[in-house]
């Protein structure tokens, strides 16, 4: 082989040895921006995580204290990339305890978006960690350290068990004493089946809203401006006509009794 020819392969045996490696490390790259099994995340009530490490079918996570003092809570959403197993661990102290991130009923659980719960158990749970085998790409799965309560949750329950009065609480003058005496004379007329209260949440309030009590609360000549928030019937019953009948009978008894307090 002549030296021109040696050269030759030389170089398109480097060329080739380049090749490989770019193509190599852009493989690499492409594995490593596909490796992570999961997504998190936090933007809904109550979320609170931080991720601290992840890599693959693994996630290291801990409570998202925001500034203050050393606590356990957290409440995440995973959302998968593949099926597959996937590993959730939390540092070995939480808010000072030992494995004090997971409970001894394991993580709760949602599938449906934090509308339903369960408790995970604790066959997945390893001390400070604890996994979750993902059908499919794509999945979402709710995990917490117990199961959730929020505002959410709070306002459904009101709709369905509570009586409650809203508005503001000094407009007009003597509003919070008036409606307070007209929600105790409509509390003992209620049936014993009936739901809870009514309660008199009235707020303090310095301009008028487009809500009616607020804004009748600020009208000249008004005497009392409330709103009564109520589910019109038993709890687990429909609402039927002889008990709107009925509800409007202790409301008005509550009206004619009530001995209203008017502004000077």
């Amino acid at each position: 082989m002549s030296l021109k020819s040696e050269i030759i392969v030389r170089r398109i045996t480097l060329a080739t040895i380049v090749v490989l490696a770019m193509s190599t490390v852009s493989y690499g790259q492409e594995a490593n921006e596909k490796k992570d099994a999961v997504s998190i995340n936090t933007s809904f009530p109550g979320g609170n995580a931080k991720v601290t490490a992840m890599s693959g079918n693994m996630v290291h996570l801990e409570p998202d204290l925001r500034g203050g003092r050393p606590w356990f809570y957290w409440y995440f959403e995973a959302k998968s990339t593949q099926p597959g197993k996937v590993t959730f661990v939390f540092p070995e102290k939480v808010a000072g305890f030992k494995n004090g991130a997971i409970g001894f009923q394991g993580p709760a659980i949602s599938n449906d978006q934090g509308n339903s719960w369960k408790w995970m158990g604790t066959d997945q749970v390893k001390g400070d960690s604890f996994f979750y085998e993902f059908a499919k790409a794509n999945e979402s799965v709710r995990f917490a350290v117990t199961i959730p309560y929020v505002q959410s949750n709070l306002d459904e329950f009101l709709k369905k068990h509570v009586l409650y009065f809203v508005g503001p609480k000094e407009h007009p003058a003597y509003n919070f004493q008036n409606v307070s005496e007209f929600a105790g004379w409509i509390k003992k007329g209620l049936p014993k089946d009936a739901p809870v209260g009514p309660y008199v949440w009235l707020r303090p309030a310095e301009t008028p809203t487009p809500m009616n009590s607020h804004y009748f609360g600020f009208k000249e000549g008004t005497i009392m401006a409330a709103t009564l928030e109520i589910p019109f019937a038993p709890p687990g019953k429909a609402t039927d006509p002889t008990s709107c009948r009925g509800y409007g009978q202790v409301i008005l008894g509550a009206w004619v009794n009530t001995h209203f307090l008017a502004p000077d």
